[in-house]
């Protein structure tokens, strides 16, 4: 999919018009999608295209159902908008598509190596991890100002306001090493290697469980705000 939308900004680039081979800018830019660059095109007065790509890589603690977790948030976004200058200024509209490389992946923290998965607590000697991630194609859909390829002006700023539309998260659990059942819903306290792919591994069970818990908590995790401004030079 990346190579896709990278193919579709080169295919437009290379078909504008020799008119405006020379409104060209670059910028730098950041915000809430990361820092990166953009490079825009004038095609007409009234209509540019847009080349972006973002990207950083931030640790993130959080909750989820008792379980704490330690990790990295992972921006990785790039692709190619449309942005309409209804009125000859710098107000614009915005639509795009993005490669969404935007992910968490993440490993359960304890004092003492006892988590509460699904219905027990258990002692674990190895890893409990937790990854999610999106679909990898995002629409964008926005409002910003600035016209970075305004002519009589060499340097200039924008501001975007919008919104990726990445869709329903998907998330992973997986885990490594063995288990001691120290309380709570086991038929009869075991311990053993942990197995996710063994049913009747009580251990593998109440990850399940978890992990269908886990999903409610971040199922409305659907769009990524974007809030960005940047600084732009007009060749």
């Amino acid at each position: 999919m990346r190579y896709t939308i990278l193919l579709v900004a080169a295919t437009s680039v290379f078909a504008m018009p020799a008119a405006h081979a020379a409104d060209v800018a670059l910028g730098v830019v950041g915000g809430t999608a990361g820092p990166g660059v953009d490079l825009t095109f004038a095609i007409t007065d009234n209509l540019n295209l847009r080349g972006t790509a973002r990207g950083l890589s931030i640790g993130h603690e959080f909750t989820e159902d008792n379980v704490r977790y330690d990790g990295d948030l992972k921006l990785g976004n790039g692709g190619v908008m449309l942005d309409w200058l209804p009125f000859s200024g710098g107000f614009r509209l915005s639509l795009g598509l993005m490669y969404n490389g935007n992910k968490v992946k993440a490993r359960a923290v304890s004092a003492n190596n006892q988590f509460e998965i699904g219905n027990a607590t258990y002692q674990v000697s190895g890893q409990v991890n937790a990854d999610i991630d999106w679909r990898n194609s995002a629409p964008y859909l926005g409002l910003g100002w600035g016209n970075p390829v305004r002519k009589g002006t060499n340097w200039g700023l924008s501001l975007d306001l919008g919104v990726m539309f990445m869709g329903s998260p998907r998330s992973k659990l997986s885990a490594s090493g063995t288990y001691n059942c120290v309380s709570g819903a086991c038929v009869n306290p075991t311990s053993g290697s942990i197995n996710l792919n063994d049913p009747n591994n009580p251990f593998s069970q109440d990850i399940q469980r978890e992990k269908q818990n886990f999903d409610r908590e971040i199922r409305n995790a659907k769009y990524w705000p974007v809030v960005q401004i940047g600084l732009h030079y007009h060749f």
